[in-house]
C-alpha cells in the first residue's frame, strides 16, 4: 500500500525527524510503501536576520539556520537522504494524493493536532484530502497539552474532518480525553514511532569519533537558559562527570547532526534533558536520566510516556530535583516495551487492512 505521512515540517529537531524515519521504516516492515508529505514553512529572510541581530557579538559557535528552513545543515541532510518524501510544497493540495498514488494517509507523530504549531490546525485532520477514497488514520497525533485551546468553529470542523478517519490513535493519554470530550472520538493510546525500534537499529548511525575517551554527562536541552546550564553544571560536577550539552533547532551548533546527537546520548553515563524525545531515546538506550520539567512545550507528553513506565520520579522541577533517583530497573522498562511494542504495530496493522 503507498501511504503518505503528514506529520510536523522536517526541520532542525532530533525527535521530529527521528519519528519520522522511524514510522517509515516500520510501515516498511509491514510492507507497505510510505511517503512523507513535505510541507514546510520557509524559515524568512526577516527571522534570519533577527537571528543574526540577536547573536552579534556571540561565540562563533552560535549557528545560524540557513534560509529556507530551520536547523544546521546536517541535521537536514541525515532527514533527506533517510526519509522518502514528496516535493517539497508550501500548501497541500488533492494533488499530491494523485501524484504519488496513495492508498492512505497517516498523521502523526508528534504535535501535529496542537494549534500552536499548526494554526491551520484542519489541515492536519486531512482536509486536504476529505473528498478523496483514501484511507485515513492518526498514529501516535498529539495536542502536546491537556487543556482545549480549539475555537467552537475549529472544534466543529476537526470533529467532521475526524469522523472520516478509518482510525484514530494519539500518543498521550491525555490526548485520549480530549478527543472524547470534545472531537466524539475515543482513541487507541500507542508508542511514539521511535519506540517501535529497537536500539539496535539505531546503533548503524552510531560513530565512534563522537564518543569522547572519558566518561561524560550528556545534557539535551532545548530550551537553554542559564539555570538549566548552572544545573547542569552542578551535577556534572557531583557525579564527577564532563559536561556535553547540546540543543536543536536554531540553537544548534553547525557540526551538530543526528548521528552525533544518537552517539553522544547512547554512550553517555548519565542524561540531563528537557525534551520529550530525550526521554524516548534515554529509555530505548537505558541510560540512566532526569527530565527537567519543560512546562513551556507541555508537561503532559513526559507525564504520560513515565507513567506508562512507571518512572514519574524521573520527571522535576528544576528548583526540586532529586540528583539521586533510585536505578531504573530496566527488566521491567523492557518488559513494558515488548507489550507496548505489539499493541501499537498491531494498530497500524489492523487499520491498514485493505
Amino acid at each position: 500500500m503507498n501511504i503518505g505521512i503528514y506529520t510536523q515540517s522536517i526541520a532542525g529537531n532530533y525527535g521530529g525527524i527521528l519519528q519520522n524515519y522511524a514510522l517509515q521504516q516500520v510501515l516498511i516492515q509491514l510492507g507497505h510503501h510510505p511517503i512523507t508529505i513535505d510541507h514546510y514553512k520557509p524559515y524568512s529572510r526577516c527571522r534570519w536576520l533577527l537571528g543574526r541581530i540577536r547573536h552579534f557579538g556571540c561565540s562563533a559557535n552560535v549557528p545560524f539556520p540557513y534560509y529556507g528552513r530551520i536547523g544546521s545543515k546536517k541535521m537536514l541532510e541525515f532527514a533527506f537522504k533517510n526519509i522518502k518524501r514528496t516535493k517539497s510544497v508550501k500548501d497541500v493540495t488533492p494533488g499530491l494524493i494523485a501524484e504519488y498514488n496513495l492508498n492512505a494517509i497517516i498523521v502523526g507523530s508528534d504535535q501535529v493536532w496542537r494549534k500552536k504549531y499548526n494554526p491551520n490546525v484542519d489541515i492536519s485532520f486531512l482536509s486536504f484530502a476529505q473528498e478523496k477514497d483514501i484511507k485515513r488514520l492518526s498514529y501516535a497525533a498529539s495536542f502536546g497539552i491537556d487543556e482545549w485551546d480549539y475555537t467552537e468553529i475549529e472544534t466543529n470542523k476537526c470533529k467532521k474532518l475526524l469522523a472520516k478517519f478509518d482510525a484514530v490513535s494519539v500518543r498521550e493519554e491525555s490526548d485520549v480525553t480530549l478527543c472524547n470530550n470534545n472531537l466524539n472520538v475515543k482513541p487507541v493510546h500507542v508508542l511514539d514511532p521511535t519506540l517501535l525500534l529497537d536500539s539496535t537499529h539505531y546503533e548503524k548511525f552510531f560513530f565512534k569519533r563522537y564518543i569522547p575517551n572519558e566518561p561524560y554527562l550528556f545534557a539535551y536541552v532545548l530550551d537553554v537558559d542559564n539555570e538549566k546550564l548552572n544545573f547542569i553544571q552542578q551535577v556534572s560536577k557531583q557525579k564527577q562527570l564532563t559536561p556535553i550539552v547540546m540543543s536543536a533547532e536554531n540553537n544548534a551548533r553547525n557540526d551538530d547532526c543526528i548521528e552525533k546527537w544518537l552517539t553522544l546520548l547512547a554512550h553517555a553515563s548519565f542524561v540531563i534533558t528537557d525534551s520529550y524525545h530525550g526521554t524516548l531515546f534515554s529509555i530505548i538506550f537505558k541510560r540512566e536520566f532526569i527530565v527537567i520539567n519543560n512546562k513551556k512545550r507541555g508537561s503532559s507528553r513526559f507525564q504520560s510516556v513515565l507513567s506508562t513506565f512507571g518512572i514519574l520520579e524521573r520527571l522535576m522541577d528544576i528548583n526540586y530535583i532529586d540528583l539521586e533517583p533510585k536505578h531504573i530497573n530496566w527488566e521491567i522498562i523492557s518488559s513494558i516495551l515488548f507489550a507496548e511494542r505489539i499493541k501499537s504495530i498491531d494498530f497500524l496493522k489492523k487499520s491498514l487492512l485493505p
